[in-house]
């Protein structure tokens, strides 16, 4: 197992109600493991307010209750923000 703490990512809202996460601009098995890893990670300990998580080849979607956002006041960069951190925690990917 191999443990992954990538910084090389970007996101970006997609909409009023969603923000992804692009880790490449190309599909590859490892970036695609680093995906599925991180879906996992957002599973296991969801962001609050956080609806669905929609993962693709090379980006992982994350979609949030817009009321939600605005009853706590947190706003798109608190959301965001809380993204990023979580992205600063190591994650194990599957050895292939």
């Amino acid at each position: 197992m191999i443990y992954e703490n990538l910084k090389g990512y970007d996101i970006y809202a997609l909409g009023d109600s969603a923000i992804t996460i692009e880790f490449g601009k190309h599909i590859n098995p490892e970036t695609n493991d680093l995906v599925i890893a991180r879906f996992n990670q957002f599973q296991e300990n969801p962001i609050k307010g956080a609806l669905d998580l929609i993962p693709s080849y090379h980006s992982l979607t994350i979609c949030y209750d817009l009321s939600f956002v605005a009853k706590q006041k947190m706003g798109l960069n608190s959301l965001i923000d809380q993204v990023k951190s979580r992205l600063e925690e190591p994650v194990e990917l599957q050895a292939n």
